[in-house]
């Protein structure tokens, strides 16, 4: 119950709301494609391949399609 007490005191100004925004949006977006990236260049081989793989979102070097949607929406966990 801190987390309620902490909004009585006026820790919930407009600031930190931008300042959660942000961090959620930067963590979702970095931390949430680190792992398409890994099976991405495992199954690329090289980095010139995997450099032109990224032009088509990693379409044409072979992840499987189910392995590729379950790698795609494990950003929004």
């Amino acid at each position: 119950m801190e987390f309620l007490r902490a909004s009585y005191e006026g820790k919930n100004g407009a600031a930190q709301y931008i300042a959660t925004l942000i961090l959620l949006f930067l963590f979702w977006q970095v931390l949430g494609i680190i792992p398409l990236l890994v099976v991405a260049f495992n199954y690329a081989g090289s980095m010139s391949a995997f450099e032109g793989a990224a032009g088509s979102n990693f379409i044409g070097i072979g992840i499987p399609s189910n392995l590729y949607l379950t790698l795609m929406l494990s950003t929004f966990v």
